[in-house]
């Protein structure tokens, strides 16, 4: 694989300062302020990703497609995302929400700083209920609650359903057990907005209950 910019070859640099540690860095460097280009040197062929055990992460398609994993992040217990940095990591997520073990939230997160907020627009995440319980909610709820919003976009309900399983109120989604909340019930979460005093996000339902 050869990195160009434009008609010339990028250096790639790799620092190894410290073996599984936060000082591994790779670099592309060129002095010119012009975009880098990655390409394929032979053709029919594609660019594949791989983490460390092998696992492909994602593909640029010969043919110009572009397909790639979603993490899955299994919550069992009360997750606290309201830390910008500690929520980048989650962005595009598909969240598997398994109540049984008990009652807790899901703390969306929240910009401190302008540069925080231009960071966090365009955070998103799936969450979905995929083990119920008789008598637990769990519920997804702003990092600041004085000054954040999540605002409903719309909820669809499975014809017949009653659709009191999920609900989107007061700047709080609930996955309502007393509401009879079902396996499947999901809801899609983008933040839309972000400064450094409030972070707006809205959220799109699925209720099969």
């Amino acid at each position: 694989m050869t990195i160009w910019k434009r008609d010339a070859r990028v250096e790639l640099n790799y620092t190894d300062s410290d073996e599984g540690g936060a000082g591994n860095n790779a670099g592309i460097s060129y002095g010119g302020d012009h975009d880098t280009v990655i390409r394929k040197t032979k053709d029919g062929k594609d660019i594949v990703w791989e983490q460390y055990d092998g696992y492909e992460v994602c593909r640029v398609q010969d043919n110009g497609g572009f397909t790639h994993t979603k993490r899955v992040v299994a919550v069992t217990a009360a997750l606290d995302m309201s830390d910008v940095s500690t929520a980048m990591k989650y962005s595009g997520a598909l969240f598997t929400i398994d109540a049984d073990g008990g009652a807790y939230a899901i703390t969306l997160p929240t910009a401190t700083s302008t540069a925080e907020g231009s960071t966090i627009v365009g955070w998103h995440g799936t969450f979905m209920l995929t083990d119920v319980h008789a008598t637990n909610d769990v519920t997804i709820v702003r990092g600041d609650t004085s000054n954040d919003a999540l605002t409903s976009a719309g909820i669809h309900v499975v014809d017949g359903n009653s659709g009191d399983g999920l609900t989107i109120s007061s700047d709080v989604v609930t996955f309502d057990a007393s509401g009879a909340d079902a396996v499947g019930d999901h809801v899609q979460i983008w933040c839309t907005s972000a400064s450094a005093t409030a972070t707006a996000f809205y959220a799109k339902a699925f209720i099969a209950s």
